[in-house]
């Protein structure tokens, strides 16, 4: 089950937050990839901000590190995206560098009638990352690291 919460307005951004830290508190572990250097200090910079600290402490298996420990040198780098091409046989057709996501969000805040497509286009290049971040626990869980590089 893949679930997404859109801050479809600035406005929108302090339910969402909550809405996450209530979620972590619910829950004993979490995975990501690259969230203890990125969405981790984010969310938790953005909760203090709107005065509700995120108290929450799960297990947290970022998996860029156990990926380059696993693959570093057998693959070209150990970006999720080419780890899901080389090591899952995962790839994206029609996606958004994950690099042009904040200025497709800014770029929908500026005419949100007539952008909503850039806000579709997070959600799906969202959902992407989530499906191999699932399945890139999957593989490093049963051992199975021995897909073609």
């Amino acid at each position: 089950e893949v679930v997404q919460w859109i801050a479809a307005t600035p406005e929108a951004e302090r339910a969402l937050v909550m809405e996450v830290a209530r979620m972590l508190a619910d829950h004993r572990a979490l995975v990501t990839f690259n969230g203890r250097a990125f969405d981790q200090p984010y969310l938790g910079a953005r909760a203090a901000y709107y005065g509700a600290p995120i108290l929450a402490d799960p297990i947290h298996f970022d998996l860029l590190g156990f990926s380059r420990r696993t693959w570093r040198g057998r693959v070209p780098d150990c970006r999720l995206d080419t780890l899901a091409r080389h090591v899952l046989g995962m790839t994206r057709d029609f996606d958004v560098p994950g690099s042009l996501v904040p200025a497709f969000y800014q770029d929908y805040l500026r005419d949100p009638d007539t952008h909503l497509g850039l806000l579709a286009a997070i959600a799906v290049h969202n959902r992407h990352d989530m499906e191999q971040t699932v399945r890139l626990f999957t593989t490093l869980c049963t051992g199975a690291v021995t897909a073609p590089c």
